[in-house]
């Protein structure tokens, strides 16, 4: 009695997290069809970078950035601020690329409708609040993005996605170790799915058994991207930088 009871709450939680799953990559499609996300070359490094500077997801970025800057920090708590800054762009960035390059039966699901499908997963794990909306559940390791074909009118998910700039061989076997327990737990969802990395370009990566995709701009042109942001760009003519923010309310401070 007590088993046929636990097969059938089995087979209700499927039920619903696939339910949940259509839903998200049926929203997903719409938003991928709009003209704003589709960009008009990313065949170079140039051409994606700059065109990801004219998204909404940059701005909004940016946006929290410049909110986080108008706090003095010291030079650790900017250290901070910028790291996940970078973090976010490249999350976003990795995205727009790899949406634009999936077949026509699939399609990548957003970091946030990737977080709102493991929030399915695991309702009973608390939400880890993070600066750039790269919030995390509690012991789970939420990734970066799910790839889902569908097939005779079913969504299959067949892959897991990481977008990474660490280099750690632990922050690669952390990943490994989430994959193994979303097949054991919910093995008809993740049976066929495999684990793919994205990283810049000439990444020297620990050895791993894993797919793995360079985007096209190494560590340090995305580092100098970032600066770049950081120093020199605005918003509008006249608007004021990032850095020059930071400094003006330092100097407030100190006055």
């Amino acid at each position: 009695m007590v088993e046929a009871l636990q097969v059938l709450l089995t087979r209700v939680r499927d039920s619903l997290i696939r339910d949940a799953l259509h839903n998200l990559t049926a929203k997903q499609r719409e938003e991928l069809q709009s003209e704003e996300f589709q960009p008009v070359s990313v065949g170079t490094r140039e051409e994606l970078l700059e065109w990801f500077k004219t998204t909404g997801r940059f701005r909004q970025t940016y946006e929290e950035a410049s909110r986080y800057l108008c706090a003095p920090l010291t030079d650790e708590g900017l250290r901070e601020v910028m790291h996940d800054f970078a973090g976010e762009l490249y999350q976003d960035i990795v995205y727009g690329f790899l949406s634009t390059k999936q077949p026509q039966s699939g399609v990548l699901l957003s970091p946030e409708r990737t977080f709102e499908f493991y929030k399915k997963l695991y309702p009973s794990r608390d939400v880890v609040k993070h600066r750039f909306r790269l919030d995390s559940l509690e012991g789970i390791s939420v990734p970066d993005g799910i790839v889902v074909e569908e097939h005779d009118g079913v969504e299959h998910i067949v892959a897991v996605c990481e977008y990474t700039l660490a280099r750690s061989k632990q922050i690669f076997g952390n990943k490994y170790d989430g994959l193994d327990i979303e097949r054991r737990h919910f093995s008809q969802l993740f049976a066929d799915a495999y684990l793919l990395f994205v990283v810049p370009e000439g990444a020297n990566l620990p050895r791993i058994d894993a797919e793995v995709q360079s985007m096209p701009f190494t560590h340090k042109q995305f580092r100098d991207y970032i600066n770049d942001i950081y120093s020199c760009y605005q918003e509008f003519e006249g608007a004021a930088t990032l850095s020059s923010i930071q400094k003006n309310i330092r100097k407030q401070q100190r006055h």
